[in-house]
């Protein structure tokens, strides 16, 4: 049947991860989505290819997106499951982790918002 829109996506990281250009020379590390760390490249895992045959540093964005603004800030999305998450991202070779809430302006109590669930996500 037709390719699915992950599929033809993942076939496009595969062309960018494969060219010869794309390689530690270049690029320190590259932001994983889960679905391609759980893909493979030319038949081995993701993260285990970018190291072991780009010497780029795998990372894994786990965060789920951001709530919508509120005291000039905005806050992560609540991250489900984050340590399976983890655990399965260190097993497949992944060596750190990606997430990110946004300051909009300088208000006092939203950044304390941030600070918070940074540290409690850490």
């Amino acid at each position: 049947g037709k390719p699915s829109m992950f599929d033809c996506i993942h076939k496009m990281r595969t062309r960018i991860m494969t060219s010869p250009k794309f390689n530690g020379d270049r690029i320190l590390g590259a932001i994983l989505f889960e679905d391609t760390m759980n893909r493979e490249i030319e038949g081995v895992p993701t993260a285990e290819y970018l190291w072991k045959e780009k010497k780029i540093v795998p990372f894994l964005k786990v965060d789920k997106g951001l709530e919508t603004e509120k005291d000039d800030v905005q806050l992560m999305k609540l991250i489900p499951n984050l340590d399976t998450l983890c655990d399965t991202a260190v097993a497949k070779g992944v060596f750190g982790t990606k997430m990110r809430s946004v300051i909009k302006l300088a208000n006092k109590e939203g950044i304390k918002q941030i600070v918070e669930q940074q540290f409690s996500y850490g």
